[in-house]
Order: structure tokens, then sequence, then C-alpha cells
């Protein structure tokens, strides 16, 4: 997949008031287990979408895929100080189910 949909993205980047909100509150309802198109009813279509591989390991095999919702990003390919960028990343495993909610 690794779709980084955020290439469209002008950076630094900063959600609309509106997706900011729709994101904060979205991503409290998100469940393991939940299926894409769930994902995408509450939260809409992500900014970025990545390939999800094995942790720690030399040659990783891919496990699923995670979906980047922005709020908040001072350049494209992140920043080394998460107190310059605000978002949620949902992790999904191979079938298409969450298996996972991150927000920073």
């Amino acid at each position: 997949m690794n779709n980084s949909i955020a290439s469209e993205l002008k950076y630094p980047y900063f959600a609309s008031p509106e997706r900011a909100k729709s994101i904060q509150e979205g991503y409290k309802i998100i469940k393991i287990g939940m299926e894409l198109n769930e994902v995408k009813e509450i939260l809409g279509e992500p900014d970025e979408i990545q390939d999800l591989y094995e942790p720690k390991i030399k040659k990783p095999k891919k496990i699923g895929f995670t979906y980047w919702y922005i709020i908040q990003r001072t350049k494209r390919t992140g920043s080394q100080n998460k107190k310059n960028e605000t978002l949620v990343r949902i992790s999904f495993g191979l079938s298409g189910q969450v298996v996972k909610v991150d927000r920073w």
C-alpha cells in the first residue's frame, strides 16, 4: 500500500477547526476489532496511509496498514519532537480490522 496522501498537504499543516474537532472526538469512539469502513464513517478519509510491519525485526513482513489523521504537523516527514505534531494513528491488521489506536 504505502500510499502517502499527505504529499498533497502543505507544511506546516494545521487541520481546519472542524476537522480537528472531528478527529479529536471521533478517535475516542474507535475500538479494537472495528472494520475499516466503520472507521471511515467516523473519521472520514485519512490524511496518510502507510504499511505496517512487524516491529524490531531485520526483514519484517507486512502485518497491516495504518491510517494517519493529522491535526498539526510542522513538516512532511513528521517531527523528532512530538510536541510539534498532533495526530491520530489507527493501525489495521491485514484483515482490515483495527488492532491499535494511538494519539499524540
